[in-house]
């Protein structure tokens, strides 16, 4: 198929994901360069495809801490918001919570908090009530919650979301794992140790 098939473009994003999902994080950055270079030459920057590899790019950005680069990476998924995307799709939604994710980051959690809970309205209009997806964005709100200092209503939010994501994708998925590192981070900023002692055990016995 050569270097110009959009087979190669979506097998190169494929492989960041992999490479992220074994931990290799310097590795998998390359790749999502790679792969956004791809797409850009084959399908071009306004193809649905490119903004759902971008959007993930954003939620890596968010792991390896570069939140002012998963801020930008957000922004321009969501530049393609009402033109090639709609406000159904994964990467709208997506885009919304990691641009709040990375504000909150960046000592701007009450500007997080409104694109966060644009995404939640959203996923609320588009997906079936209870849809773990929708306790998933709960775990993002209770992380721009945490940063702003509202632990009662932090704690509330990620406890259920930590539930629900179990329940539905099991307690090995890399989703529960991302609700009980917001828990720990929660209760360390509280200053609950015990508790965040508690979950911290939950997470290493994951990955042990």
């Amino acid at each position: 198929h050569g270097e110009s098939h959009p087979l190669l473009a979506m097998a190169l994003s494929v492989r960041a994901s992999l490479l992220e999902r074994l931990g290799r994080m310097a590795e998998s950055t390359d790749a999502y360069h790679s792969a956004l270079a791809a797409q850009r030459r084959i399908i071009g920057p306004k193809h649905p495809a490119y903004a759902a590899t971008a959007v993930n790019y954003a939620e890596h950005l968010l792991r390896v801490e570069r939140w002012r680069d998963a801020a930008a990476q957000a922004r321009e998924v969501l530049a393609l918001r009402g033109n090639s995307l709609d406000d159904s799709s994964y990467p709208v939604q997506g885009a919304l919570i990691y641009l709040g994710r990375a504000l909150a980051h960046m000592d701007s959690a009450k500007a997080g908090e409104t694109f966060v809970r644009e995404a939640r309205a959203l996923r609320m209009q588009s997906l079936p009530a209870g849809h773990w997806l929708i306790a998933a964005v709960d775990g993002s709100l209770g992380e721009v919650l945490t940063l702003d200092g509202r632990f009662a209503d932090a704690e509330q939010l990620l406890l259920a979301a930590e539930s629900r994501v179990r329940e539905v994708r099991g307690a090995e998925s890399v989703a529960v794992a991302d609700q009980r590192k917001r828990l720990v981070a929660l209760y360390k900023r509280w200053g609950k140790l015990a508790e965040a002692a508690k979950w911290q055990q939950r997470l290493d016995k994951k990955s042990a």
